[in-house]
């Protein structure tokens, strides 16, 4: 292919237009509050809430067998009453209700329970958390965990006086999951005297604090 011939480009009437520079100072401004916009863009956004381990822990679905029961969650001991309860909550729409009478159990409380795998967890740190809400200041309510194994580590919120807002008191566990730890149960339960008990926004996430 032979090469292409060069010919001269006709002159145009071009009107010449002075560049327009901007001040030194005024540019070092406007970059200074772009990246500070940008800035409180980023503060503005909320972290990710930490995911927790547990399922339905606002109890918000029941179960397929039983409307009244929550999905996952299993009964700990006999109970004269376990339900969800619609006219009760700290968040959502309902709460779990449990009630407890001592003519009603042999095991001297009522609850609710869940079994979860921490083997992917070992060595970090864990919170247990949720709020309670108790007909008679006589009865005991309180968060439990208990972890398998050697240690047999034993925790629980029963001796605790959390601060309470409209009724409901939050508690709060904390435990390192040694390294031959596999199953974690954990729940809520009440005892000691006849009264019910209001469960509800229960969570279990790995604590961002340094240990």
């Amino acid at each position: 292919m032979p090469p292409t011939e060069s010919r001269a480009m006709p002159a145009t009437n071009l009107t010449h237009r002075p560049c327009v520079r901007t001040p030194l100072g005024l540019l070092r401004a406007l970059m200074m509050a772009g990246a500070a916009s940008m800035a409180g863009c980023a503060q503005a956004s909320p972290a990710p809430a930490p995911t927790s381990l547990l399922q339905n822990g606002g109890f918000e679905q029941a179960a397929t067998h039983h409307p009244t029961l929550p999905a996952w969650w299993k009964e700990d001991a006999t109970s004269v009453s376990y339900r969800l309860d619609n006219s009760v909550a700290h968040g959502g729409r309902r709460s779990l209700r449990i009630e407890f009478a001592e003519e009603a159990t042999k095991s001297g409380y009522s609850g609710v329970i869940a079994s979860i795998d921490v083997s992917a967890f070992r060595g970090k740190r864990l919170v247990f958390e949720g709020f309670l809400k108790r007909s008679s200041d006589a009865s005991k309510v309180g968060l439990w965990l208990k972890l398998a194994g050697e240690q047999g580590l034993y925790l629980n919120t029963y001796e605790t006086q959390p601060l309470l807002k409209k009724g409901w008191a939050r508690h709060v566990l904390t435990v390192e999951i040694p390294a031959d730890a596999t199953t974690l149960k954990l729940g809520a339960a009440i005892h000691e005297a006849p009264g019910v008990m209001w469960v509800d926004d229960l969570s279990f996430t790995v604590s961002e604090q340094p240990r």
